[in-house]
């Protein structure tokens, strides 16, 4: 019932005018705790109403892939706009920009592995999923391995785990956003591997005091679980 191009479109006007009211109200980060814990939250809540409302509603037109890709670049658009972005500090940290995409990529492989590990000991083997036979296989590639993992970032590993630093530790945002992220793909096969890999993540964000680190490993990540469950390699 609330999977229909009807209420993607009621859900990503209700976003708009979230969105709207926001720019207007509040161009700046407010500087009490709790008001920074309900902007955090409100963003989030924006970034996934505008996702999935323009998922849902040109799905239809533009195929599950098109509309993912572009519903995903329309979030990514307001959120970089959004003066929220300053409050997310991505890039503060010891690290240059290319130091953190170098760390992302050497300790994706490990997150990896280990999340394939602990999906053997905690969940069944996953079969290629349905949605990949509604598009052609690279604009999945690009949605899974690019897009879907900075989108995923920027919520549980910026929005949340902001939320919930702010409002208790840094531990507490670790291992709410992980159990957050497991729970956000609606699967109990993989909600123990995942969790896993949030946690791991959730350590990047809070080792290297930003989101590029957790980004670069979440997409090599999701490279390596798309061409073994697409290809049957590794």
């Amino acid at each position: 019932m609330f999977r229909t191009p009807e209420w993607g479109a009621l859900l990503a006007l209700v976003t708009l005018v979230s969105m709207i009211r926001t720019g207007v109200a509040r161009r700046r980060p407010s500087p009490r705790e709790t008001s920074q814990i309900l902007d955090s939250l409100e963003l989030g809540a924006q970034l996934l109403g505008v996702l999935w409302g323009f998922d849902l509603a040109l799905s239809d037109r533009l195929g599950r892939p098109g509309a993912h890709l572009l519903a995903s670049v329309c979030a990514a658009a307001w959120v970089m706009r959004s003066w929220a972005w300053e409050g997310l500090r991505w890039r503060r940290g010891p690290l240059s920009p290319w130091a953190a995409v170098i760390l992302g990529l050497v300790l994706g492989w490990p997150l990896a592995m280990v999340g394939a590990f602990a999906q053997q000991w905690l969940g069944p083997p996953l079969p290629m999923p349905e949605v990949f036979a509604q598009g052609p296989s690279w604009a999945w590639a690009v949605a899974v391995i690019f897009v879907t993992p900075m989108l995923e970032e920027i919520y549980f590993r910026g929005f949340v785990y902001r939320a919930l630093a702010l409002r208790w530790t840094a531990a507490e945002g670790v291992v709410g956003s992980a159990v957050l992220f497991a729970l956000a793909h609606g699967s109990s096969a993989t909600f123990g591997s995942l969790t896993v890999i949030g946690l791991g993540l959730g350590l990047l964000r809070w080792g290297s005091r930003g989101l590029l680190v957790p980004m670069v490993a979440h997409g090599v990540n999701n490279a390596f679980a798309y061409f073994q469950i697409h290809f049957q390699m590794f």
